[in-house]
């Protein structure tokens, strides 16, 4: 995902989207989309206004795929050091939301070593706390998310909320009634 490759579109009332064939590419194609609203590199007050119209649910998937980009991609210090890092606290939320407990708790390890077990909103304030942080407690950390995910995938962790709550990611769309076969006249 690249949230800074295209200009944003402005926010709509509703995020939710066409349902995907394919199951296994509901989080990716619901944070897809929602990456084409959503604005977390501007700061906490933009995020919060273009976060608005998402469900708890798209929120908790947006959050969480970018989480386990960025972890996957550079580790707790990049997802922490990025612009990305201001989503803590929704992907904490979004992790106890979708169920999955073990990826809650390594995120609540990552967020226990910043001071008062809280990273800062403010990007700059944030790349200060994170720079007293030694490498090695966030690096033991990388390393348990990706055990975790080598026993279960991530998007499997995702999955069962939303295929147990449809009505805040898809777009309801009533079957085609039947054709009947009679022919009037």
């Amino acid at each position: 995902m690249s949230s800074t490759d295209r200009k944003k579109k402005k926010p709509k009332k509703d995020y939710r989207i066409k349902r995907p064939v394919a199951e296994e590419d509901w989080p990716w194609e619901i944070a897809a989309d929602l990456d084409d609203y959503i604005e977390f590199h501007q700061g906490e007050e933009v995020l919060r206004e273009t976060m608005a119209p998402a469900t708890p649910g798209q929120r908790a998937v947006y959050s969480c795929v970018w989480y386990e980009y960025e972890v996957c991609n550079g580790g707790h210090q990049q997802f922490f050091w990025n612009s990305t890092g201001i989503l803590w606290d929704e992907v904490l939320v979004g992790f106890i939301r979708m169920g999955a407990k073990e990826y809650a708790a390594i995120l609540k390890a990552a967020i226990s070593l910043f001071p008062n077990g809280t990273p800062a909103k403010n990007r700059v304030t944030r790349k200060e706390q994170l720079e007293k942080i030694p490498e090695e407690h966030l690096g033991q950390l990388d390393n348990s998310l990706y055990e975790l995910k080598r026993r279960e995938d991530f998007d499997e962790a995702l999955l069962p909320y939303i295929k147990t709550h449809p009505e805040e990611f898809f777009i309801q769309c009533d079957p085609p009634e039947p054709r009947s076969n009679h022919h009037i006249g």
